[in-house]
């Protein structure tokens, strides 16, 4: 709104302002903005200033100041000269009754007791209400006539107290605790789609709470267990696909033995050909003893040594043809032979 101010004066180009006062003879301080209490220095941001409506009409208005909260308060009129000043002649005064936003009768209707609220009023003249200025506000109430939508939550007090049958989806505030688990009846079709982390504990259960008989067939997709957990009389279980510190196993076809997996029949035809008794040291000792036999004892240190001699005095021989043996004939008889055993040259004494 604007123009709460309004003052008639008997001057035409009147020079107006105005000054608002709380009941205890504070200005209002626009600057802050708040009331305060009454400084020289601040006197100009006391002052709001009139202004003339039309031409020469000598009735002067001005806007309440915004930030007052609801209350009683005094606005006083000054004239001045050039500009506002101590010792300008106040030529009026009113009581005014402010809402936070507009100047009304504090008495004649309902006002907020939090500054610039008013009441929500519907346009069938319904008023909205504040459950904490409801009067007796815990007093129980039947409500017969009301019915609570079915996307509302349930109170999880109504279900402490009352046995809740299945005939829809009941949901559980964040840290909600049942009186008795047999508050919760068991009924057709009834099922809890999902149950948050340590909602149900070991502690929670009771004995045979829960058996296979009344666990639906794949109620339970997968779950994961605590560290520790033991699950006590499991006889039959399904292919372990993790078990924690083995290796998966894949079939019990045949044996595996080894990362690679060789096969017990490769290992059979690797060990037909050793002894009977491996461990007998004389079967072993009398083989050895019969090949030495066969080939004799080594003149030298070991028979890869004789070898090697051999080897050396083959090395030394000298073949007219290389790498073919043949004889050359020098001494017949005691006699040396000349001559290289040619047409032209055949040997003879020499």
């Amino acid at each position: 709104m604007a123009n709460e101010i309004v003052f008639p004066s008997t001057v035409h180009a009147d020079s107006l302002y105005a000054i608002v006062y709380n009941t205890i003879g504070q200005p209002w301080y626009k600057t802050t903005p708040a009331f305060e209490a009454y400084s020289t220095a601040h006197l100009s941001n006391y002052t709001t200033l009139l202004g003339e409506l039309g031409t020469a009409s000598q009735m002067y208005t001005a806007t309440f100041p915004s930030g007052i909260a609801a209350g009683t308060y005094y606005v006083f009129i000054y004239r001045y000269v050039s500009a506002a000043a101590e010792g300008d002649v106040c030529v009026g005064v009113g009581k005014y009754e402010w809402d936070g936003s507009a100047v009304v009768s504090l008495y004649s209707r309902l006002a907020p007791t939090t500054a610039g609220r008013t009441l929500d009023v519907s346009t069938g003249g319904e008023a909205g209400l504040d459950w904490a200025n409801v009067g007796s506000p815990t007093t129980s109430l039947a409500l017969t006539g009301t019915t609570i939508a079915v996307t509302q939550k349930v109170d999880v007090d109504t279900i402490k107290t009352n046995p809740v049958a299945n005939g829809g989806t009941v949901t559980f505030p964040t840290n909600a605790t049942l009186a008795s688990t047999t508050n919760i009846t068991a009924a057709a079709g009834c099922a809890v789609s999902s149950i948050g982390s340590n909602v149900i504990t070991a502690a929670s259960i009771a004995a045979d709470a829960i058996t296979a008989a009344k666990i639906a067939d794949g109620a339970i997709d997968s779950a994961t267990f605590a560290s520790g957990t033991t699950i006590p009389r499991c006889t039959l279980t399904d292919t372990l696909t993790t078990y924690t510190g083995n290796t998966v196993q894949t079939g019990d076809s045949y044996a595996r033995i080894g990362a690679a997996g060789t096969g017990l029949t490769a290992i059979t035809n690797k060990t037909d050909n050793l002894p009977s008794d491996p461990a007998d040291e004389s079967l072993i000792i009398a083989a050895t003893d019969a090949i030495m036999y066969r080939i004799g004892a080594p003149v030298g240190a070991s028979i890869s040594a004789d070898i090697a001699e051999v080897e050396g005095h083959v090395a030394g021989l000298t073949f007219t043809v290389p790498n073919v043996v043949d004889s050359n004939a020098r001494w017949i008889n005691g006699i040396q032979l000349q001559g290289a055993g040619t047409s032209g040259n055949p040997m003879r004494p020499a």
